[in-house]
This record gives C-alpha cells, structure tokens and sequence, in this order.
C-alpha cells in the first residue's frame, strides 16, 4: 500500500529531474530548437539553470516524501500545484495564442495526470 501511495511522487520527480537536466544542461544545444530561440547568453544560461534547480529541489521533496511519511502529505500537495499550476499556464496559453507542438500537449496531459493522481492520493491516503 505504502508504494502505491509514493508512486506518484516517484514518477513526478523522475519526470522533473530528467526536464531539468535538460533545460540546464542542453540549454545552448537542444532548447534554442524547442522554443525555437538561442539560450546563448549568460543571463538566458543563468535562467534555465535556476529553473533546473528549482527542478531539482522539487524532485528533492517528493523523494523525501516517498521516505518519510510525516513528510509524504506536504510533498503531495507541493506536487499536485505545481503541476496543476504548468497545468493551467498551458491551457491560458492553449486559449490565448493556440495549440503549441505535440511535446507540450504531452506535457499538459502528464501534467494532468500527475495532478489528479496527487489529488486521489490526498484523498484517500
């Protein structure tokens, strides 16, 4: 029961951490053909380095609830807003400028996922 109860978090904070890796480490490689701009400054580098820390730090916390239960409820919830938040910045996004490319669609419907998951685990743990 324990591990069904962590799933989620372990699944949200292996995805966090493989997208900050990216976004820090292939900033100047890989992110200027994502979102088509070159993250070649330093300033550009310094933002995309603190979003994978922010990543990191995130990952972090949702690993540590998966161990320590008097943790495990404020991890939850960290997750399910920050997911829920990408969530509803991409549908904003969606109704605003329109249907961004399949990666992101992808996103927001893990994003979901992750969030609603995290919801039913609140509830029911």
């Amino acid at each position: 029961m324990k591990k069904l109860r962590n799933l989620h978090l372990f699944v949200s904070a292996t995805l966090l951490l493989l997208v900050g890796f990216y976004y820090g480490l292939f900033s100047g490689y890989d992110v200027p053909v994502l979102f088509d701009f070159k993250a070649n400054t330093v300033d550009a580098k310094s933002v995309f380095n603190s979003m994978m820390f922010l990543y990191f730090g995130l990952s972090v916390l949702w690993i540590i609830g998966t161990q320590k239960p008097n943790i495990w409820q404020t991890a939850t919830i960290s997750n399910v807003v920050f997911m829920t938040s990408l969530a509803v910045g991409r549908l904003i996004s969606i109704l605003l400028y329109g249907w961004p490319s399949t990666i992101f669609i992808v996103g927001l419907l893990l994003e979901l996922i992750l969030a609603i998951w995290g919801i039913l685990n609140l509830k029911k743990y």
